[in-house]
């Protein structure tokens, strides 16, 4: 067999000894490395981020430092891999979970510096680095965990549940003490970290936080708990919280010997039908609007944005705001003198959202000013409805359908 075919399946030690003995280059072997994934991963799919050129670059450092006879390290370059779990500068992070797609790491996670750090000092700095493993493994497909009877799930943590008394004074001390977000959900709260997503109820004095772990199926995953020992019950949602779109599929089990944990199936980038990304992204950080009664205002925002996943974040003298904990808010400030007519329309993760927005309002005491119902007139997947906020401001509530 020719080298390039026999190399992937050496030791790190191995190509390390090669290097060292010049029979092949650093730039060499990652080029036979890239080779090896062009070749294989389209059947795989384990692999879909890379650094190429970047690694490239640093391979032929490595070459140039072994060139001029620079002291280096017992793995001087040969190619490293970092696993999607930790954060890499400039590189996806998703922990698996598809939430987490389009997150871009702006700085290296501890592990990572420290590989840096030692590689500078004790190796080189001119390690070919790459990051592998299963990159944004839900985007193409491959699986978190069990999916056939007797797989091993891979037990990642991806959700994790906290149960207070008060969940406003909990809200306080997590958010200082952390520095965490949140934003409401039914009566309680969702929260963002920088690495993994949680959620928060009330009327639970004295709960252990319960963690979640990833899996590819729920149903599967439940048997599997159920065929070890233990017992596991699905977590539903209530009926009125679009709570399955914004955290995905739980269930709560017990293992044989009763201690509890959760089996968590992150949620898809479907709904009905439609294709739309996993998480909604920021995109204006915030709009102010002006109030004659600033109570009026908050009795009728808070009915309304419920459905829509949206609720107060925080207030003070003369001020309100409402947003999600992880996006755009809306400031609402009191005044004698308020300007009517903005419009401003708010993205519903599906059309019941809408639905639910309108009749709210409705309840609420807003004036109709459109039912619910799609506007071809603006695209064929154009799904909103319209109200008119206690100032006389045009309030939507829309939903996008794109074509499959």
């Amino acid at each position: 067999m020719q080298m390039h075919e026999t190399l992937p399946f050496q030791s790190a030690t191995d190509m390390a000894q090669r290097l060292s003995r010049k029979e092949l280059s650093s730039r060499e072997l990652t080029e036979m490395l890239f080779a090896r994934i062009e070749s294989v991963n389209p059947a795989l799919n384990a692999i879909v981020e890379l650094r190429r050129e970047a690694a490239l670059q640093e391979a032929l450092a490595a070459d140039e430092m072994t060139a001029r006879g620079d002291a280096v390290g017992p793995l001087h370059g040969v190619p490293m891999t970092i696993k999607d779990s930790f954060n890499v500068t400039g590189l996806h992070t998703t922990w698996g979970n598809p939430a987490f797609e389009d997150f871009v790491a702006d700085r290296d996670a501890a592990v990572a510096r420290r590989l840096r750090r030692f590689i500078r000092v004790n190796f080189s700095n001119g390690m070919a680095l790459f990051p592998s493993m299963m990159r944004l493994m839900h985007k193409v497909g491959a699986r978190t965990g069990a999916s056939t009877k007797g797989e091993p799930m891979t037990g990642e943590l991806t959700f994790f549940e906290i149960g207070v008394a008060d969940t406003t004074r909990a809200r306080a001390f997590y958010g200082g003490l952390f520095g965490w977000r949140f934003g409401p959900s039914g009566d309680g709260y969702r929260i963002s970290t920088p690495t993994v997503p949680g959620g928060m109820h009330g009327g639970d004095e004295g709960a252990s936080p319960l963690v979640f772990f990833g899996v590819a199926d729920l149903e599967t995953a439940m048997v599997r708990v159920r065929d070890l020992g233990g017992h596991a019950e699905t977590l539903e949602s209530r009926a009125d919280e679009p709570r399955e779109w914004s955290f995905g599929r739980f269930a709560l089990c017990r293992d044989d010997q009763g201690s509890p944990f959760g089996l968590h199936q992150p949620p898809t980038a479907e709904d009905e039908g439609d294709r739309e990304p996993a998480v909604r992204r920021p995109t204006i950080d915030h709009v102010t609007l002006r109030a004659r009664d600033l109570p009026a205002s908050r009795r009728f925002y808070e009915a309304a944005l419920a459905p829509l996943g949206l609720g107060l974040e925080f207030e003070h003298e003369g001020l309100i705001a409402f947003g999600s904990g992880e996006s755009g808010r809306l400031i609402i400030y009191a005044s004698e003198r308020p300007v009517a007519g903005f419009h401003v329309a708010f993205s519903a993760p599906n059309r019941r959202a809408v639905d639910r927005f309108h009749a709210a309002a409705l309840e609420a005491g807003a004036r109709d000013n459109g039912a619910p119902g799609l506007r071809p007139e603006y695209h064929a997947g154009y799904y909103g409805a319209y109200v008119f906020d206690p100032d006389g401001n045009n309030v939507e509530a829309v939903h996008h359908t794109v074509p499959s």
